[in-house]
């Protein structure tokens, strides 16, 4: 994973749309940033087997979230790293006739916010174990932000 200031973070989230008022900041002044390969394929692979309890509530995605992000934590902290991961919970709204990620609009939706090693922020989708731009899809109208916990 690549170090950097969690600044580099903040950036990448006003740079996919997201205001400063809806950015709720980190507490690590320095962040890993994980590689594509490590998302799509290790912790990918790792959240494919698990299945959380209550699958079939429609509004299950908060508790994906939130536990991606705290298992992200605990891969990162494993390494015996002295810095926080680049991995944050979104709040987004899909639009009407839209898929992000594999997931339909319309409607609202927690998924998290991952800054790559290449400086890429991306949304990483733990129920599906996919990756989307946050910045095309909100250039695509596919989806709006509404705030970002880091």
């Amino acid at each position: 994973m690549k170090t950097v200031p969690s600044t580099l973070f903040r950036s990448a989230i006003l740079d996919a749309g997201f205001v400063p008022n809806d950015i709720l900041p980190a507490l690590d002044a320095m962040v890993n940033c994980p590689s594509r390969d490590w998302l799509e394929k290790d912790f990918s692979m790792y959240l494919a087997g698990i299945k959380l309890p209550g699958m079939g509530e429609s509004a299950d995605c908060d508790d994906w979230a939130l536990f991606a992000k705290s298992m992200a934590g605990f891969a990162n902290g494993y390494t015996g790293s002295k810095a926080g991961v680049a991995f944050g919970v979104a709040k987004i709204t899909i639009y009407p006739q839209c898929l992000f990620n594999g997931i339909p609009g319309p409607g609202l939706h927690l998924t998290n916010a991952v800054l790559l090693d290449t400086g890429e922020l991306v949304a990483y989708e733990p129920q599906t174990q996919t990756v989307a731009s946050f910045k095309d899809s909100v250039a695509d109208g596919s989806i709006g932000v509404d705030w970002i916990l880091y």
